[in-house]
């Protein structure tokens, strides 16, 4: 915190300080730091991203999932063989 002397105020100023090391990577190849706070009271959505990413992999597993062979046999629309 830092006191602005010249307005005679003392307004209070917030700065962030940041040292350049701790961001700036030692060769071109290395993953960039990610800062994450694992606290659940800081991340309020969390359990709701969570409930949707495992309803998209359930929806996906059903898409990519392979048909029954002969499964719909009274039907047109019934896969009668699987080619390679």
């Amino acid at each position: 915190v830092l006191w602005a002397a010249s307005t005679g105020l003392g307004m209070k100023v917030k700065v962030l300080n940041r040292v350049e090391e701790d961001f700036t990577r030692e060769r071109k190849g290395d993953v960039a730091k990610v800062f994450r706070n694992p606290d659940p009271s800081v991340h309020p959505f969390e359990r709701a991203r969570e409930y949707t990413r495992a309803l998209n992999a359930t929806k996906l597993d059903k898409v990519f999932a392979k048909p029954f062979v002969r499964a719909l046999s009274g039907h047109r629309d019934g896969v009668c063989s699987m080619n390679r």
